[in-house]
């Protein structure tokens, strides 16, 4: 399993840079938040399609496996 975070090598993150700089960073049109967006959203629906599928082919709903945790 992988984790997005933010990693530190012993460098110093200074507190502008905390405050001010990562969260316009993060927020960007093509930042990491828009991104984690896109991804819970087609995550949404790949769940979604598959319980409808299930459904519809007359298989029990809850034999779906559940949605992949996004950040």
């Amino acid at each position: 399993m992988t984790y997005d975070s933010l990693v530190n090598h012993g460098d110093y993150l200074s507190a502008h840079y905390l405050a001010e700089v990562l969260p316009k960073d993060l927020k960007a049109k093509d930042g990491l938040l828009s991104r984690w967006a896109a991804t819970e959203d087609e995550e949404r629906r790949r769940h979604a399609a598959a319980v409808a599928d299930a459904e519809r082919t007359g298989a029990d709903p809850d034999t779906v496996p559940p949605r992949a945790r996004t950040p």
